[in-house]
């Protein structure tokens, strides 16, 4: 999940309505939106997933995932260059073989922040605390001291002493791993998901279970997962292990206060206080930093698409979501309208933006709205703005911030198409070689659409069949990709993708097949591989005065024309009036 950078918070009071405008803070790079209390006045968000560290590197980050632990050689979710990583073996491989291990490591002894990868058996090597948090972490800001440790004394309030703490942690699985589940102050369930609140008082209670993509929306409203971490045990130091059993899978996480840890999970079970051990043995981080005040409402952005989420305002009859292309928010894309409920109203383009439909699902859960926008570019930054207005259109809340979609790396032997509701995504390699491509798109066997772009991908012509509106020009990427909007929902199409010469010669010809969002008939056949064909043997002609030497690609008639055709997705060869496919033999 891509966070969005820190905003000063501010409030502006509008003297003639007397309206609040809010400009919610967005916090550092890594960090979860959710709302904890760790004492009566102060509140902190969490980490987006355990720390970890690459030695080969002296490179600090959080977990990808919440549910991403090393563990051991057994069990674990965290790979480098296809290896899996193991606790274990950067002391065996530095101490034991003199290797050099290339992996992650997420079991720290207490305090060790300067020295992550102590392996004394002595506690009083241990008696200085040096704080994790102090480090520059690669995928939390990237500077030094924004990440602080939870003392003893705030991991119990946030576990079982903040307001409503019995219904707001629960144990479970997350896309298959164990852990602890917490909810934020503020939490509103999303709709079509469930939470099972865990008292230890009935070990038997099934736990929660959450797919990835069910706990994208867990976390998007706040929860924060703690999966089971195993031990690290120095005993002798040169061949340190983990916890191999499977029955003993738990989560301890260091606190702040010497000598103490929190057992997170234990074998489904949560323990209420924290415990204390040797210093020397390794144990998880989860890091977290103050909260700046306000609900941190984070873009989740995909390749070309975007889900978006708000609270809702009091008071408000109508939201606005208006997307822009620059930072200073006066080019705007679009604008999009939601009644009280969060029902789309209004999908507003402004002029010059490419046109297509409403591309967008949108649900309403309490308090907290969804709503997924497609068909936006690849590897693009943009910028918006949702606000709710009252009964009189007036403003009474706005909340900012800017995202970027991902990169998509086109294959390098292929194209490859990512489809959305009513547009797609070509991609394919470039062609050093090439003057122009083209793109032919086929519905039902006739041509739907025609598209011509330059070297670099910029759209130089487009032409549709009858009764289709073709979509203005669009921003290209800088990559060769290009977004075909204007399809139809719901669809299966087949397509041709050519890179010509300057003499409008194929160099290179990928067929391939997709369909739109909401189709359901087989699944299309066709990867984007690319067409070889054997060149045809022409048929002796007497009347014939010479070989085919001109290529052009044609269309239309095919009478007194030399040259390639593509059509329906074949390659043709037409030649003195006649239509022959690759094998040679005469169609027409």
């Amino acid at each position: 999940m891509q966070i969005m950078e820190k905003k000063n918070c501010f409030c502006l009071l509008f003297v003639a309505f007397l309206l609040l405008k809010v400009t919610c803070a967005y916090a550092t790079e890594g960090a979860l939106r959710g709302r904890f209390a760790i004492s009566a006045t102060d509140t902190v968000a969490f980490s987006r997933g355990n720390l970890q560290y690459q030695p080969s590197t002296s490179t600090w980050r959080f977990a990808e995932n919440q549910w991403d632990f090393v563990g051991n050689g057994e069990l674990g979710t965290v790979y480098e260059d296809g290896v899996k990583s193991n606790n274990a073996l950067f002391y065996t491989y530095t101490y034991a073989y003199g290797y050099k291990y290339k992996g992650w490591m997420d079991l720290f002894g207490w305090g060790t922040g300067t020295k992550p990868t102590t392996g004394s058996t002595s506690n009083s090597d241990y008696n200085s605390w040096n704080e994790w948090g102090n480090n520059a972490i690669a995928n939390g800001g990237n500077k030094s001291k924004l990440w602080r440790t939870l003392t003893k004394s705030e991991w119990e309030y946030v576990i079982w002493e903040r307001d409503s703490a019995e219904s707001l942690f629960g144990v479970g699985t997350v896309n298959g791993v164990n852990g602890t589940i917490l909810l934020p102050d503020n939490w509103i369930i999303p709709e079509g998901l469930t939470f099972k609140a865990h008292n230890n008082t009935d070990s038997t209670a099934a736990p929660n279970k959450y797919s990835a993509d069910e706990w994208m929306l867990m976390e998007m409203a706040g929860a924060v997962f703690l999966p089971i971490t195993l031990e690290r045990n120095m005993t002798p130091w040169y061949t340190a292990y983990c916890h191999t059993v499977y029955t003993e899978q738990e989560g301890r996480y260091w606190t702040k206060s010497n000598s103490y840890y929190m057992v997170t999970y234990h074998n489904g079970n949560v323990n209420r206080n924290g415990q204390m051990d040797n210093n020397y043995v390794g144990k998880a981080v989860r890091l977290v930093q103050n909260h700046e005040g306000g609900d941190l409402f984070p873009v989740v952005p995909n390749t070309n698409s975007a889900m978006f989420q708000w609270k809702s305002v009091p008071n408000a009859e109508s939201y606005t979501l208006h997307v822009f292309s620059d930072s200073t928010r006066t080019e705007e894309v679009f604008y999009i309208t939601f009644d009280r409920d969060g029902k789309v109203t209004g999908l507003h383009f402004i002029p010059h933006a490419p046109s297509r439909k409403s591309e967008t699902d949108s649900t309403y859960t309490d308090r907290l709205f969804f709503y997924t926008l497609k068909g936006l570019q690849a590897n693009t930054d943009y910028w918006y703005s949702i606000s709710g207005e009252d009964v009189n259109g007036q403003t009474l809340q706005t909340t900012e911030g800017t995202f970027k979609t991902a990169a998509i790396e086109a294959a390098s032997d292929r194209v490859t198409v990512d489809p959305a509701q009513t547009s797609a995504v070509f991609m394919w390699p470039t062609d050093s070689a090439a003057n122009t491509y083209q793109i032919d798109i086929y519905k039902d066997g006739a041509t739907f659409c025609h598209l011509t772009l330059g070297p670099t991908g910029t759209l130089v012509g487009i032409s549709f069949a009858p009764g289709k509106n073709a979509p203005s020009d669009t921003t290209v990427p800088s990559s060769l990709s290009f977004n075909v909007t204007g399809l139809d929902a719901a669809s299966r199409y087949n397509y041709v993708l050519s890179t010509l010469d300057a003499n409008g010669t194929p160099i290179h010809v990928y067929t391939g097949a997709f369909a739109t969002t909401g189709y359901s008939g087989d699944k299309p056949v066709g990867d984007g591989q690319e067409v070889i064909p054997t060149p045809p043997v022409i048929p002796a002609d007497p009347e014939a005065s010479e070989t085919p030497t001109a290529i052009e690609e044609i269309s239309g008639t095919f009478e007194g024309s030399n040259g390639k055709i593509l059509r329906n997705g074949q390659l043709y060869l037409m030649y003195e009036g006649r239509m022959y496919d690759i094998q040679g033999n005469q169609i027409k």
